[in-house]
C-alpha cells in the first residue's frame, strides 16, 4: 500500500549488499576504498559495520579541507572536470599561505594527492581523537590525521529482518534523554518527572516536540491518533487510620476494577467524559496496580499549536487530581521501508502519595 510513495528502498546494513560503485564527483572521496584489515569492524546499535567505505582524508591545512569536507556534501557531478592528476609534482600542488587557483575548470578535485593523501597517513590505522581518561602515555594517539567514512547500501534488496529493536531504541532514547525545565530545576529528564507539574511541563515541552517533529516523523505514519489517558479512582474507597481521620475527610484507595471511577467530571468536553475500551482484554501491569484500557481521552489532532493548547487547559482546569492513579501517552508509528511498527505507552502512575513513578513501554514488530 506504500509502494506508490517508495519508489526504492534501502535496507539496514550487510555485508553482501555494501554498495562499493563508484559515485559523484570523480575524485577519491567517491570511490569505494577497501580495508587493509579483513578483520576490522565496528558493532553499532543496528548492524555491524566493516573497514571499508567512501573515505575523505583530513589534510594538514584546515581551510582546505574544511572546503573539500562542505563540497562532498553539496557539489553535483560534472562531466567537464578535469581528473585527479597522478602526478604529485604537478602545479596544481598549493603550498602553504598559498592561494588556490582558480583559472577555467581548475577545482579542489584537480588538486594532487599529496595533499589528499599525506604520506603520514596510515590508512590502516583508526582516528583516535580524544584520548581515554585511562590511557596510558605508551597509548598514545596514533593518527593525526582522522578520516570520514560514508558507508553505502545497495537499493532495491529484498528485506533482510529487522535490526533487533533500533526502532523502539530511538524512540526510546528521544523520550528518556531530551531536558526540559521545570520551575524548580533545569535540564530534567523523563527520569526526573515526579510531579504532577513536572508531568505536563514533559508532556508539552518534550512528547509533543517528539511527536511533532517532521525530521524524526518523515518516514513514520501514525496508526491512530496519539492520545492522552487517564485511569481514576473513586473517593471514599479506603478509611484512614482513626487518629488521622480528622485530618483526611476522604480517602481514594489503589486501584482495582471495581472502584474505577466512570463518572463524568469538570468541563462538557470529550477528555472529562469517559471512554471505555474496545479491547476488553487489554491492560497494563504497573508497579502500583493493573490497569484496564477504558479511561478519560484526549486525543492529539493534526495541530501542534491546538493540541499544546488543548493540553496545557486539562493542566490547567485540574484534570488530574485526587482520584487519579495513572496517566498514559499512547501512540503507534510504522515504518514502511522497514516494515517495522513500534507501540510506545509513557506511564505516569500515581498511588495515592502525592508523587509518581514515571515508566516507558515500547514494543517493535515487523509487519509480516
Amino acid at each position: 500500500m506504500f509502494q506508490s510513495l517508495y519508489a526504492e528502498c534501502a535496507d539496514y546494513y550487510s555485508q553482501e549488499i555494501e554498495d562499493k560503485d563508484a559515485f559523484g564527483l570523480n575524485t577519491s572521496a567517491w570511490r569505494y576504498l577497501p580495508s587493509t584489515d579483513e578483520g576490522s569492524h565496528y558493532s553499532g546499535l543496528v548492524s555491524t559495520y566493516y573497514g571499508g567505505g567512501f573515505v575523505l582524508n583530513f589534510t594538514a591545512y584546515e581551510n582546505f579541507t574544511r572546503s573539500e569536507n562542505s563540497a562532498t556534501s553539496r557539489r553535483k557531478l560534472d562531466q567537464n572536470r578535469h581528473p585527479i592528476s597522478s602526478d604529485s609534482s604537478g602545479k596544481d600542488d598549493i603550498k602553504p599561505g598559498q592561494d588556490q587557483p582558480n583559472e577555467g575548470n581548475k577545482r579542489h578535485g584537480s588538486i594532487s594527492r599529496r595533499i589528499l593523501n599525506p604520506e603520514t597517513f596510515e590508512r590502516g590505522q583508526p582516528a583516535k581523537l580524544k584520548r581515554r581518561k585511562n590511557q596510558t602515555e605508551n597509548d598514545k594517539v596514533e593518527d593525526f590525521f582522522p578520516r570520514i567514512n560514508r558507508t553505502k547500501t545497495k537499493r532495491n534488496q529484498p528485506h533482510q529482518g529487522s535490526a533487533d529493536n533500533y526502532y523502539s531504541e530511538v524512540f526510546r532514547r528521544l523520550i528518556t534523554n531530551s531536558s526540559y525545565n521545570s520551575s524548580l530545576a533545569p535540564n530534567l529528564s523523563f527520569g526526573d518527572t515526579q510531579s504532577a507539574r513536572d508531568m505536563w511541563t514533559f508532556i508539552i515541552d518534550v512528547l509533543c516536540m517528539v511527536l511533532y517533529d517532521k525530521t524524526i516523523m518523515n518516514n513514520n505514519v501514525y496508526f491512530g491518533a496519539p492520545r492522552l489517558r487517564q485511569v481514576r479512582v473513586r473517593g471514599k474507597t479506603c478509611s484512614p487510620a482513626p487518629m488521622f481521620q480528622s485530618l483526611y475527610a476522604d480517602c481514594a484507595d489503589y486501584y482495582s476494577e471495581e472502584i474505577e471511577d466512570k463518572d463524568t467530571f469538570g468541563l462538557n468536553t470529550s477528555a472529562w467524559r469517559y471512554l471505555p475500551s474496545t479491547d476488553e482484554g487489554s491492560h497494563y501491569s504497573g508497579l502500583v496496580s493493573t490497569y484496564y484500557g477504558g479511561g478519560f481521552v484526549l486525543n492529539f489532532t493534526e495541530d501542534e499549536n491546538f493540541t499544546r493548547s488543548e493540553i496545557a487547559q486539562l493542566r490547567d482546569e485540574n484534570w488530574v487530581g485526587f482520584g487519579t492513579r495513572v496517566i498514559f501517552v499512547e501512540f503507534g508509528v510504522f515504518n514502511p521501508v522497514t516494515h517495522l511498527f513500534c507501540v510506545c505507552k509513557v506511564i505516569f502512575e500515581f498511588p495515592s502519595l502525592r508523587r509518581h513513578h514515571s515508566q516507558l513501554q515500547l514494543l517493535d514488530f515487523e509487519a509480516s
